[in-house]
């Protein structure tokens, strides 16, 4: 059953009037602050997920056009948009003293987007592990009407079909007591993005924190425990695999303690560090073991090498080992992968899927009143036009 852990001894800070407005919380996105209430919350931020030309201007919008998406208006209107959904959903708890929650599958998502920047950097020294073909192979999914989470699921299943590692789709895809449908096709994007290096896709369409709350079971964790163990092997080679699983087991084994000891000093203390040593809220400098999450940027170089001294606690968890991380430099929770839709249509196209912002919810208030974040995790699809 899902375990509460009081970590300060403050209340809860609800969000004012104008939360809307996410660039007062220091997050980067490129939607503008919604003033008019006529304006479209939800085009906002599909056009801040949407893929940019990377030739184009930084800050420039993208011309790409929507084609299907688990985000609505109604979803749209309760979520902080950030460029990573668990990373900066915690420093808005941490920092604004929100209620926090987090599931298994947040936390799986965010370790299976870094490991795909890591894959995509080593594709070829790691193409042995993974597939027994040279080059890129196509695979193609048919259907008789566009649906994403059809499509996505059996490119999943293709993708297993055509890897050496018969165990490579079970550990990559939730299997928690908290997953959901959306959870799922998340992963398997995540998964399609992973291999992208050894696969072009191609969908053919026939005619016709005052408080944390983990939620689910510790067995869900400790399942995420028990898959850490892939990232070691791949061999010595990639040292940088071997000391990412290192960083990230005391994380979740404090976790799992959370469940079995919800009110240890320990895990008050492990979970008040979550972003910085000392308990200080602002500065440019991430310090905490929430780290542990960015020590991979998008294009997989490591960002670990940084690491900052410090004591041991007397916990499982030792705060010497993660490094600092600029707030500039947190990588984004979200992988993109491109697919070609052919048969009634013949369109170029980019999935987009992760943790793409904080779900703003009520704990004990009305429900006009948000004091709680949870990271938020969807998948959109996006035509692209010619010059992209």
């Amino acid at each position: 059953m899902p375990v509460t852990i009081k970590v300060a001894k403050h209340d809860a800070i609800a969000f004012k009037p104008n939360w809307r407005n996410p660039q007062q919380y220091g997050f980067k996105t490129n939607a503008a602050p919604v003033q008019n209430p006529d304006r479209s919350i939800l085009r906002d931020l599909l056009q801040d997920l949407a893929p940019k030309n990377p030739k184009a201007p930084r800050n420039s919008k993208s011309n790409s056009t929507i084609i299907q998406s688990t985000l609505t208006e109604e979803i749209a209107s309760k979520i902080l948009p950030s460029g990573n959904g668990l990373v900066h959903t915690c420093l808005e708890a941490y920092n604004h003293h929100r209620h926090l929650v987090l599931r298994p599958d947040d936390i799986w998502i965010a370790i299976v987007t870094q490991f795909s920047f890591y894959m995509n950097k080593h594709s070829e020294e790691l193409r042995s592990f993974f597939v027994g073909h040279e080059g890129k192979k196509e695979l193609v999914v048919k259907n008789d009407k566009f649906d994403f989470t059809v499509f996505t699921n059996n490119m999943a299943d293709m993708i297993q079909d055509n890897v050496v590692d018969k165990s490579f789709q079970s550990w990559i895809l939730p299997a928690f007591s908290t997953t959901t449908r959306i959870d799922t096709i998340v992963c398997s994007s995540v998964m399609m993005s992973t291999m992208k290096k050894y696969f072009n896709y191609r969908f053919h369409l026939m005619c016709g924190i005052p408080t944390v709350t983990l939620l689910g079971e510790v067995s869900d964790w400790e399942e995420i425990l028990r898959r850490l163990d892939k990232l070691e092997s791949f061999g010595p080679a990639h040292q940088e695999l071997i000391h990412w699983k290192e960083m990230l087991t005391p994380v979740i084994q404090n976790m799992i303690l959370t469940f079995e000891n919800p009110g240890a000093i320990a895990q008050v203390d492990f979970w008040s560090k979550i972003a910085h040593i000392l308990r200080l809220s602002g500065g440019s400098r991430l310090s905490g073991w929430l780290t542990v999450f960015c020590v991979f940027n998008e294009d997989g170089d490591w960002q670990g090498r940084d690491r900052r001294s410090g004591q041991n606690t007397g916990s499982i968890w030792e705060p010497s080992q993660y490094p600092f991380i600029e707030i500039k430099d947190i990588p984004t929770g979200k992988c993109e992968v491109k697919v070609r839709i052919s048969g009634r249509m013949e369109v170029d196209a980019v999935i987009v899927a992760g943790l793409v912002g904080a779900s703003l919810s009520s704990q004990n208030r009305d429900d006009d009143i948000f004091d709680t974040v949870q990271p938020y995790p969807a998948w959109s699809i996006f035509a692209l036009n010619d010059d992209m």
